[in-house]
């Protein structure tokens, strides 16, 4: 991650439980954010920020379940969500509509979203 100079990172299948969350301890990525499973250490995302970013949070919104976490915030003078999506194994269509019709209802500015959806985006290329 370093090595390619990534300023933002979003993590998927962190498998962390809510209260057991590790301590990231990296010079380079400093600003971390987390949504957990609080009952089994599955699903979980994970948001990492590079120290140099500048980024200044506004609102975090996580899933309950961890499947989903989005940021808002800045980053410099411009206004950025941050959404990191893992989907489930099954009823991942109707999972990804209700999600992102949340996230399109609570986004501000450029939306920046990643994860892992668990279908493929171009079902005749996969």
């Amino acid at each position: 991650m370093q090595k390619d100079k990534a300023q933002i990172l979003l993590l998927q299948e962190m498998h962390f439980k809510t209260h057991h969350i590790p301590n990231f301890r990296s010079r380079a990525y400093t600003t971390w954010f987390h949504s957990t499973n609080p009952e089994a250490k599955s699903k979980g995302v994970s948001i990492a920020l590079h120290s140099n970013a500048w980024f200044k949070q506004s609102a975090i919104i996580a899933d309950p379940e961890g499947s989903y976490l989005f940021v808002k915030g800045f980053i410099a003078d411009t206004r950025i969500t941050l959404a990191n999506l893992y989907a489930p194994n099954k009823g991942q269509i109707a999972w990804l509509v209700q999600t992102l019709k949340l996230l399109s209802s609570i986004k501000e500015g450029v939306v920046i979203l990643g994860g892992d959806f668990n279908v493929p985006l171009e079902p005749e290329l996969d």
